[in-house]
């Protein structure tokens, strides 16, 4: 990898972090323009208490501080990537405004790519490393 390509991926990690960590402390934006499909669904969410903010906020939390460290990026990813495609799918088909969020999932594919080999023993995995048969 060149010095150029390197240096670009360390920037992009680190602005993918500031985006989750600065976002989780400042909250999210205010719904704006919802469509009802969109509402109703955030509606049921808060009704049934699935999905506090608190929770949700601190997995944001989490994974952008983990993103600040070469060695815990892709723990970080991980924390962050079921939320970031629930995130994605919600504005793709019910908020019908994905904009901004395919560019930030993008970024999370990017940064995932570049960390693919973190991720090689998860489906890798062999019991037998564990002496077990």
């Amino acid at each position: 990898m060149t010095r150029g390509i390197r240096i670009g991926m360390v920037v992009l990690r680190l602005v993918f972090a500031a985006f989750w960590t600065f976002g989780s402390v400042l909250g999210p934006p205010p719904l704006q323009h919802v469509q009802p499909a969109a509402e109703a669904f955030v509606n049921a969410l808060q009704a049934t208490g699935f999905m506090t903010p608190w929770l949700l906020g601190g997995c944001f939390l989490l994974g952008g501080a983990a993103l600040w460290f070469q060695r815990t990026a892709p723990l970080g990813l991980a924390l962050l990537s079921p939320p970031m495609l629930i995130i994605v799918l919600f504005h793709i088909f019910l908020g019908k405004d994905a904009g901004p969020w395919i560019v930030i999932a993008l970024i999370h594919a990017i940064l995932l790519w570049h960390f693919r080999s973190a991720f090689t023993p998860l489906w890798s995995f062999s019991p037998k490393a564990l002496g077990e048969v």
